[in-house]
């Protein structure tokens, strides 16, 4: 665990502040990274993020900073002002993450939309590349349903606006979309690759309770509804098999966390029981399997 008076002479030499009353504060959240926030006396004023060791396997930290850079030149994501091999500095964005997510739905469909119109960055970073090599490595359960799932999501048949592959977020989870009056700002783009549409749009509702998922977490339709409309908008009118595209990646999202629940188990120090949260992921997909995938 790096020191806070390393962090602070770091970021001396870099000549980041005037003020010798700059302090620094660790953040709770971020479970694959230690997160500080700089302070110039009561100000936040930058987010210092050391990244975590042995996560090859989850995390691309060279696709990750070209990344960031790419989307700092988007209007998307925060500002990067340092990015080194071990750690970067961003600016920070005020704002607040424990808003109730129904009264931001229709901006982040927006919001989503706009990352996705970005055109690709680099074409080898498939997301279902990264989920087959998760399953390779870890052997998890539910593996015959999963490839039937992937298998009928994959197949060039499935001609859907939603199923096309885009540059998305990968972990639209509450704490990593930031609110201020209004304005709607993405952060942590660890886990960003070219994904479906859908995937996104799935993942925030599968989430949209808070980060543990339980049973009947997942919201009512009519919710999952109106994320999906907001989203298509003015792009094209909004048809059933929208929504059942969107509750079948819900599957895959389960499926995916559970993946990455037990390469956390395996790999970091358990400062989260990740075993136990891999258990809840896949028992939803086992759950919800029969009723979205038919």
């Amino acid at each position: 665990m790096i020191e806070i008076t390393k962090i602070k002479k770091i970021i001396q030499e870099l000549d980041l502040f005037f003020n010798e009353k700059a302090s620094i504060t660790k953040i709770n959240s971020g479970v694959t990274n230690q997160v500080f926030t700089i302070l110039d006396g009561n100000k936040p004023t930058y987010i210092f993020r050391v990244y975590g060791n042995n996560l090859d396997s989850l995390i691309d930290r060279n696709y990750e900073n070209k990344l960031i850079e790419y989307l700092n030149s988007n209007n998307i994501g925060p500002q990067i002002i340092i990015n080194f091999k071990d750690y970067r500095i961003e600016k920070f964005i005020n704002g607040n993450t424990k808003i109730d997510p129904s009264q931001y739905q229709h901006k982040l469909g927006k919001k989503i939309l706009e990352l996705h119109q970005i055109p690709i960055l680099n074409k080898s970073k498939c997301f279902w590349k990264r989920l087959d090599f998760w399953v390779r490595i870890i052997d998890p359960p539910y593996q015959t349903e999963f490839n039937k799932l992937a298998n009928y999501l994959k197949d060039e048949k499935q001609n859907l606006f939603l199923n096309e592959i885009v540059l998305g977020h990968g972990d639209l989870c509450l704490d990593n979309i930031i609110i201020k009056d209004e304005e709607i700002n993405l952060i942590d783009f660890e886990y960003s690759c070219n994904l479906p549409r859908a995937f996104d749009l799935a993942n925030h509702l599968c989430e949209y309770n808070g980060l543990i998922c339980k049973e009947n977490s997942y919201p009512e339709k009519k919710i999952r509804e109106f994320l999906i409309k907001s989203y298509l908008d003015e792009i094209k009118e909004y048809q059933p098999q929208d929504l059942k595209i969107v509750d079948m990646y819900s599957l895959i999202s389960h499926y995916q966390w559970g993946c990455w629940g037990i390469i956390m188990q395996q790999s970091t120090n358990k400062q989260f029981n990740y075993k136990k949260y891999a258990n809840y992921r896949f028992s939803l997909f086992k759950k919800y399997y029969s009723q979205f995938f038919n």
